[in-house]
């Protein structure tokens, strides 16, 4: 990513939080973890993300979760998730930051090596919801300890460990 975007980025991330603060939305969030582990969905759309081993971010529904689990198996298709609630005095969409933490060895699809992926996505309040990740190249076949992090406007609200083998 170059500087220029990376400054765009975080310019923009302090601008959202500078008229959430101004708006009320600085007020409390706080996460529900409802489970977590292997799952099956469907993928709905692909967006571009450069900064992620496989440089799409695919987006799913009818999420299922079919083992409660932390310890993945590294295997083309595998999809694992957090489900969670987010807990907030009243219904809307927040932003929030997402980043996928990886063990060494992880490569993008150019073989560049990778240690994590951050994005921003809103996210709804006080509704059931999840974040996934599908293991979709030969490149994300790492194992290891993978962690995932959420944040809102910089506080993290949620840390899990998933160990692939």
């Amino acid at each position: 990513m170059s500087k220029h975007n990376t400054e765009v980025n975080r310019n923009l991330i302090i601008i959202i939080t500078i008229l959430l603060f101004i708006s009320g939305y600085s007020q409390e969030v706080k996460l529900k973890e409802l489970g977590y582990g292997l799952i099956s969905s469907e993928p709905i759309s692909k967006q571009i993300l450069k900064n992620s081993p496989s440089k799409l971010h695919t987006t799913t529904s009818h999420s299922k979760l079919i083992k409660k689990t932390d310890s993945i198996p590294v295997k083309l298709g595998t999809q694992f998730a957090v489900f969670y609630k987010l807990k907030f005095k009243k219904d809307t969409l927040i932003p929030i930051n997402i980043i996928w933490s990886y063990p060494e060895g992880m490569k993008d699809t150019k073989g560049n090596v990778i240690k994590e992926t951050s994005y921003i996505t809103e996210k709804d309040t006080n509704y059931k919801t999840f974040s996934s990740y599908t293991l979709e190249g030969e490149n994300e076949l790492v194992k290891g300890i993978w962690a995932f992090k959420m944040y809102y406007l910089g506080k993290e609200l949620y840390q899990k460990e998933f160990y692939l083998y």
